[in-house]
């Protein structure tokens, strides 16, 4: 496919904005008179959670992770995949099951937010009346504001 010059400075121009968002470095080099786009990842993370807080999974998948760190990472995984009953069934089992006070806090405020999302209500109370979170409380008040709201389709 052939560009003119202008839409190969435009394209060139809208690829060198949206890497300015990036945590990651990009080189652009031309070979032949078309431009090869290669990233080059520079990130390095002081601590796995900084890691699955930007979930950077690629990062996560070449450390060595605690088992309960490898499941909080593929949980989060399946939520960004779209995949939400995996991640609640996941994350019900992490917040259950954990010795890790972390990985049970986080996987707590998550599984809130995709019961939240899931108008499961009646889940919503009873992660509430378990929870020693205080966090959880602003939820039970927008929890009595939608509960009798008509769950969307």
């Amino acid at each position: 496919m052939q560009y003119n010059s202008v839409t190969k400075y435009l394209l060139l121009s809208l690829v060198l904005i949206f890497s300015a968002c990036s945590s990651s470095k990009l080189t652009v080099s031309p070979t032949n008179g078309e431009y090869n786009f290669v990233s080059e990842k520079s990130v390095d993370y002081e601590t796995v959670w900084e890691a699955i807080e930007n979930l950077d999974f690629d990062y996560l998948s070449e450390k060595t992770l605690n088992d309960d760190q490898d499941k909080f990472s593929a949980a989060l995984k399946s939520v960004v995949d779209g995949d939400i009953n995996m991640a609640v069934t996941q994350f019900q089992n992490l917040y259950n099951f954990s010795n890790d006070s972390l990985i049970k806090k986080h996987s707590e405020k998550i599984l809130n937010k995709l019961y939240f999302l899931q108008s499961n209500w009646k889940k919503i109370l009873e992660l509430n009346e378990k929870s020693n979170n205080p966090e959880l409380e602003n939820d039970i008040i927008l929890f009595e504001a939608y509960r009798k709201s008509p769950k969307e389709s």
